[in-house]
């Protein structure tokens, strides 16, 4: 789903609470989203077990190309030994090739042979030779027909797990769109719960209270200041009394003391 349409699913499902011409298309709106949610839970069923089955087919095709690479080392381990084996060989059939024909007893590593000896060993020599050669073309053979299937195997495993991770990207992406449509459906439902919601009305409750408190603050600060002159007054009562009285106390002790 384009993500402006879902962004659009969104606005609707929030501005429309309580108002009647939003909530009609709301509903469509959340009856397509229904539709869209359910036919991709099916497609998900449907498509779960496909990717646990390509993900099944892939490792088998990891697990032959690897059984095919060590058949391959083998191969050329074998490959090396009949080379070393024919190069061996060729060496003892230029030794051998250069005594034939004489007329007498050679001597090889220590020990003396006849000229029909050289000649019966010639002719294992060059059998011998000729079983390497051919066991030799037998293994190149199987040995370049096996790096071909590897081959073909890798870059049948390379663009298959390319392909499945492809996939599985896509259903990442799919879960989030339906988790963004769900997310979508709970706000409408939300919205709903809430209903319609007045915010001039609740301004003018917050600014009555403001006012309110303001002149509960106003009042109490001049009780406050009235009791502040009033203690002020007695104060200086008080110190007028008493200087009053300090007066009186002299004026009879002058008196009685005539």
């Amino acid at each position: 789903m384009p993500r402006h349409l879902l962004l659009s699913f969104f606005l609707l499902a929030i501005t429309g609470c309580g108002d009647p011409r939003f909530e009609i298309a709301r509903d469509q709106i959340l009856a397509q989203v229904d539709s869209l949610l359910g036919e991709i839970e099916v497609k998900r069923r449907e498509i779960d077990p496909a990717i646990q089955q390509a993900g099944a087919a892939l490792a088998n095709l990891t697990k032959a190309r690897i059984e095919i690479q060590v058949r391959l080392s083998r191969i050329s381990g074998d490959l090396a030994a009949v080379q070393g084996n024919l190069d061996e060989t060729d060496k003892g059939l230029a030794r051998l090739r250069d005594l034939l024909g004489q007329d007498r007893h050679v001597e090889i590593a220590g020990q003396n042979y006849s000229p029909s000896e050289i000649s019966s060993m010639a002719n294992r020599a060059l059998s011998a030779r000729k079983r390497f050669a051919a066991h030799g073309e037998t293994l190149q053979a199987t040995h370049d027909r096996l790096e071909t299937v590897v081959a073909l195997l890798e870059s049948r495993e390379e663009e298959s797990r390319d392909r499945l991770d492809s996939l599985k990207q896509l259903l990442i992406e799919i879960d989030a769109k339906a988790a963004a449509l769900e997310a979508v459906k709970d706000a409408a439902r939300v919205c709903e719960e809430v209903g319609p919601l007045d915010f001039d009305a609740l301004e003018r409750q917050i600014r009555d209270l403001e006012v309110k408190i303001d002149g509960e603050l106003a009042f109490h600060q001049e009780m406050l200041r009235q009791v502040t002159l009033d203690s002020g007054s007695i104060q200086e009562i008080l110190r007028s009394t008493a200087v009053d009285d300090e007066l009186a106390a002299d004026i009879d002790r002058v008196i009685k003391s005539r």
